[in-house]
């Protein structure tokens, strides 16, 4: 008799990697068996490259034999007519199974991002909620080297040092992780520039090209420390004058996510709003289960405004939050009063949670 865990790798993969595509919600075409290229940005494997252990969607494929075999297993071992040697045989398969499938569902958490879909961005929370990525204007000259606490309530979290990080790099940061997002952490990826621009601003050209280099740049060089381990939120990157170029995230990326919750944004939504403040808030409303008033002089600390009073931050917020009213994500009925801001989220929005 032939064990079902041998049974497993016969399986047909192609077909199983267009299930879990589906399954992720991506709208990916397919035309006599070719994965089509989506709309959005797209990252291409650099060098040697084993799709069985760095693709996503073949892990995936794998869980899901190891997981339907077991539903198989389980179903024949309610047959009353089995033999004792025929039913200890199945549960020998059973757990080597399971066991097979703990271990892929392990792999997939320590190897690869979080799992999200084409048009959406992912963070840890922690590096969306304070003044890591901050709302300072173009105008303000960047500070070439910081070093700072990021805190959740009164501990904490980590420290960060490298040059000074705004909303644009946040923006990079996050779409690099898209771009990458069915690769095992520490793979070659490459991709086009002119593709990553249009997707992040909806145009490219020679300014837009050097900022998004001048971007990936900063975060090569920017390090945050937990206790235990250091992350540099992009390892490696190659950018030729011309043709395309290629970043490698650090292997520790995804620990990032096991220090925190993580936050979806919808990447038109981010990409309609005006960068700064509004793309902060943002983050800030999705990290958040309900919002509850909150102080002007607290928002301007924790979003890192160069604003010089809390009066002129206000008048900024009041711009920044019309803009998020407008795409829905806080209700309209939001005031500044006092000092203190009361909002709250659309209900639409609420039922969805």
């Amino acid at each position: 008799m032939t064990p079902r865990g041998s049974r497993l790798l016969t399986f047909d993969l192609s077909s199983l990697e267009a299930q879990s595509l589906r399954a992720e919600k991506i709208d990916t075409p397919v035309e006599t068996g070719v994965i089509k290229r989506p709309a959005f940005a797209v990252g291409v494997p650099v060098g040697s490259f084993n799709p069985e252990e760095s693709l996503r969607s073949k892990r995936l494929a794998d869980l899901k034999m190891h997981r339907n075999a077991l539903a198989e297993l389980t179903q024949e071992l309610g047959d009353c007519s089995l033999s004792p040697d025929e039913r200890a045989t199945r549960f020998r398969e059973v757990n080597s199974i399971r066991a097979e499938a703990d271990w892929i569902e392990s792999v997939l958490k320590s190897s690869f991002v979080p799992q999200h879909g084409e048009l959406q961005l992912i963070s840890p929370e922690h590096l969306l909620v304070n003044r890591l990525f901050n709302v300072r204007s173009k105008q303000t000259p960047r500070e070439r080297m910081l070093s700072f606490d990021i805190t959740k309530g009164e501990n904490v979290v980590c420290t960060y040092e490298g040059p000074e990080l705004r909303q644009s790099e946040g923006h990079v940061f996050m779409t690099l992780m898209n771009l990458t997002r069915d690769f095992k952490v520490g793979t070659e990826v490459s991709f086009e520039p002119g593709e990553m621009c249009r997707a992040m601003s909806g145009y490219y050209d020679g300014k837009s090209r050097q900022r998004l280099r001048d971007a990936i740049k900063r975060l090569m060089h920017a390090v945050i420390t937990f206790p235990e381990f250091s992350v540099h939120l992009v390892q490696r990157f190659n950018h030729p004058s011309s043709g395309t170029w290629s970043v490698v995230l650090d292997n520790d990326i995804v620990r990032l996510f096991q220090k925190s919750s993580y936050i979806w944004l919808d990447a038109p939504t981010r990409r309609a709003l005006p960068e700064g403040l509004a793309t902060w808030l943002y983050g800030y409303v999705r990290s958040q289960s309900r919002l509850i008033p909150t102080s002007v002089a607290s928002l301007r600390e924790m979003c890192g405004s160069e604003a010089k009073s809390d009066e002129t931050f206000q008048r900024r917020l009041y711009t920044a939050l019309n803009a998020l009213a407008l795409q829905e994500i806080v209700d309209t009925g939001w005031s500044i009063r006092a000092g203190n801001v009361y909002w709250r989220k659309p209900r639409k929005a609420l039922a969805l949670r």
